[in-house]
């Protein structure tokens, strides 16, 4: 797909690319959006299941927290996905941009969507160190295992 989006036109300025091409660059770039946002909630999916298993003998409040945590992960893909089929009317207008119609401004959009994102991820990365820093091992081994765990969702 970037070798597509490269030949399209993503790197130049937009005077340049044909109009042809940038329709189907922003068609590529909207199916882009679907990709990276399936692509994230997967990565968080499978770190939080990897925490269920590894740490499954963790009080019930660990638990719990891993669950809300897979909750504001789910509610926080399904609400961009809704955001971005709702970004533009017509939804056409998303890669033809002549169209009549109107669209909510993207750069709120992105940062709405960015906030929350990173939230999620520092809840993902933190949420095991308690759980780490209460094994009985040598400070270096916790620190090790620390630095395991976060460059292993990192």
């Amino acid at each position: 797909i970037s070798l597509r989006m490269i030949r399209l036109g993503l790197g130049r300025q937009v005077e340049t690319v044909s109009p042809a091409d940038l329709v189907s660059f922003l068609k590529l770039l909207w199916v882009v959006y679907f990709l990276v946002l399936g692509g994230t909630a997967i990565a968080r999916a499978s770190a939080l299941f990897f925490y269920a298993r590894v740490l499954s003998q963790g009080p019930s409040r660990f638990r719990y927290a891993l669950w809300v945590v897979h909750g504001l992960n789910i509610a926080w893909s399904i609400s961009t996905i809704i955001m971005i089929f709702l970004t533009c009317s017509p939804i056409e207008k998303n890669w033809m941009p002549y169209l009549p119609g109107t669209c909510m401004d993207t750069k709120s959009l992105w940062l709405g969507f960015g906030t929350p994102d990173l939230i999620i991820d520092v809840l993902v990365l933190l949420l095991p160190l308690p759980m780490l820093w209460k094994l009985h091992l040598r400070l270096m081994r916790r620190l090790l295992l620390t630095g395991v765990f976060t460059c292993g969702y990192v």
